[in-house]
Order: C-alpha cells, then sequence, then structure tokens
C-alpha cells in the first residue's frame, strides 16, 4: 500500500503498437488506484520463485498519512539496495499559490503532443492542481522484511523464515505526482526510490534488470504482499501472470506500461494490481529462460466498463539513475 491516502488519479493512456486505439480513446480518463496487490488469479509464492520481492515497512511516522498501514513491497537488486515506488516513502505536500501559478503558465505554453508521447503540459492543462509529491518530504529511513517458505510435509502447517533489514531512503530526484483538487493524480513521472540497507541481504537472491524495454504483446509476472484471491492473511508473497497491453512515453524520460488482459490465453483470469503491492516487481523471462525485472508496480486501474488494468514504471527508461545508485559505495 502507498504511504498515504487512496488517491484517485487520472490516466491519459497512449497505445503504442497496433490494435490499441479503440481501448485507449475508452481509457482517456480512466481513475487509477495507487495502491496495489496482486489478485485475482494469484497463488502464494511457496516455491519461493519470487523470494527477491521483499515486505517493506516505513520506519518513519512523519512520511506516512493517517489511515496509512506504511507498507509496501520492494524487489533486491543488489545485496544492499531495494527498489520501490517512490509514492511509497514519500508524501503529498500542497502547492502554493506561486507553484500553482507557476504550472499554469508552463501548462499554456507547453507543446502539443508530439508523436506518441505524452506531455506533462498536455497533462496539465485546464486542471485545479492542489498538492504535489516529490522528492521534498520523504521518509529518512525504511525496513525490508525478507520472506522464505519452508518446505511443507504432509499434515504440517505451513512456516516461512523472515528476517528484516534496516537502511536509508533515496527517491528518484524527478520523482513527481501532480494532484488536482478532489485529490487525483493528473501527472505522474519516475514513481521510483531505493532503500540503501546498512546491511548486505544474504538470504534473497538479486535479480537480473532487462536489458531492453517492455514489449506490447509480452507475458509478464508480477509479485507482492497482500491478501491475494481467495483473501488470506497480509503479509503473504503472491505472484499471478498478465501480458502487456500498451506503453506510455512520457516527455520526462520516463515509461510506464499498461498490463489489461482480463484472462489469459488458456483461460484462467489474469492478475491484476490491488492494495499492498505498490512498488512490488514485474517481470518477463527471456528466451533463454532466465527471468529479468522489467518494471515495478504503480497502481490499479479501471477501464469504462469497470474491469481492472495495472500500471507499472519501466525501469529500463530509469538504467541511468539506476546504475549510479548501484555504483555508489
Amino acid at each position: 500500500m502507498r504511504v498515504g491516502r487512496t488517491l484517485l488519479a487520472v490516466l491519459s493512456v497512449t497505445a503504442l503498437g497496433s490494435g490499441c486505439a479503440a481501448e485507449t480513446s475508452s481509457l482517456e480518463r480512466t481513475l487509477l488506484r495507487r495502491t496495489s496487490l496482486v489478485r485475482p488469479g494469484s497463488s502464494r509464492d511457496f516455491e519461493n520463485r519470487y523470494q527477491s520481492t521483499l515486505r517493506l515497512l516505513v520506519a518513519e511516522k512523519a512520511a506516512q498519512e493517517p489511515g496509512s498501514s506504511g507498507e509496501c513491497s520492494g524487489v533486491l537488486i543488489a545485496p544492499r539496495i531495494v527498489l520501490t515506488a517512490g509514492h511509497c516513502v514519500c508524501i503529498t505536500r500542497k502547492l502554493s499559490v506561486s507553484e500553482r501559478e507557476a504550472l499554469a503558465k508552463a501548462a499554456m505554453a507547453g507543446m502539443e503532443r508530439r508523436g506518441d508521447v505524452v506531455s506533462r503540459a498536455e497533462s496539465l492543462r485546464s486542471q485545479r492542481l492542489d498538492a504535489v509529491l516529490d522528492s521534498s518530504r520523504c521518509a529518512s529511513s525504511a525496513k525490508v522484511r525478507t520472506l522464505i517458505y519452508e518446505p511443507q510435509a504432509p499434515g504440517e502447517a505451513e512456516s516461512a523464515r523472515q528476517m528484516t533489514y534496516s537502511g536509508s531512503v533515496i527517491p528518484h530526484p524527478r520523482l513527481e505526482l501532480l494532484y488536482d483538487d478532489e485529490g487525483s493524480v493528473v501527472w505522474s513521472s519516475a514513481d521510483l526510490a531505493v532503500i540503501r540497507l546498512d546491511m548486505p541481504v544474504k538470504d534473497a537472491p538479486v535479480v537480473k534488470r532487462a536489458t531492453a524495454e517492455a514489449r506490447v504483446g509480452e507475458p509478464i509476472v508480477m509479485a507482492g504482499y497482500g491478501p491475494g484471491e481467495p483473501l488470506g492473511l497480509a503479509g503473504e508473497r503472491h505472484s499471478g501472470e498478465n501480458q502487456v497491453s500498451w506503453l506510455r512515453r512520457l516527455d520526462s524520460g520516463s515509461v510506464e506500461f499498461v498490463v489489461a488482459q482480463q484472462r489469459m490465453p488458456s483461460g484462467h483470469v489474469a492478475s491484476h494490481l490491488d492494495a499492498g503491492d505498490s512498488g512490488g516487481g514485474c517481470w518477463r523471462t527471456e528466451s533463454d529462460g532466465h527471468t529479468v525485472l522489467i518494471g515495478i508496480a504503480g497502481g490499479n486501474a479501471k477501464n469504462g466498463r469497470g474491469e481492472s488494468l495495472s500500471v507499472f514504471t519501466s525501469i529500463h527508461s530509469h538504467e541511468e539513475w539506476l546504475s549510479h545508485q548501484l555504483a555508489e559505495p
């Protein structure tokens, strides 16, 4: 779950690839809920396939809004580096009058959409802006918890090993979510942060990162923490399948991809994000059989028919920043 209140966001969707135009036009004013968990069609990760997905606990109460549990998910990308969503560790602040005026002027002076790139100015035009979430107001520290399921013999109760690690929070410097006066997100970019741990994690593997952008139509697996489907206990790790439906390229350089299938080709229910899984990972399986991380969970949306969509921040579009974080001593 993101740190702070549940949000309703306006998602302006742009299709990249054939066959998406009709679906896209019906989603120009989609409501995006920035809280997430993998359900339905998900299952607990008893085989520890996604053991590198960690439970994120925001330890600093100053970075939590009323009603927030301060919990998210994260992904171990180095022994001491956990990647998560920026909105998991930062909170909103009210815009000043001068900030609102400056944003309004920038929106009016901004260029129209160029090709398939969604511009910040276009997204803010005619919006009544009220608040922003950026890197200026974030927790300084957080904790992560590993979870390893133990082999279960017939008749034995389920058991798991857990370890907790602490670290410092480093949000993406260009993190920005802008809200209107109804609490809806009208622009989001670089929704990422890392937790630099005090000690290396020894009981979870480090994931490999994708070397290419997400592709329309490719199957993906998402994983995170929450009650799952059927409803269970919070704090269990679940995984589920879907596929990439389209990409959104932003003029900030950030890229988001949306998964929208309701059923998989096999006929079983496709998985989507819901409360508890923000900051969790999205994976593709390469031709050599290796699994690589391609995105970080941002939120769940509904289309005009009330069907679920899930939105992820592409990590490939932020590879330079990630490489810099990994290079830091």
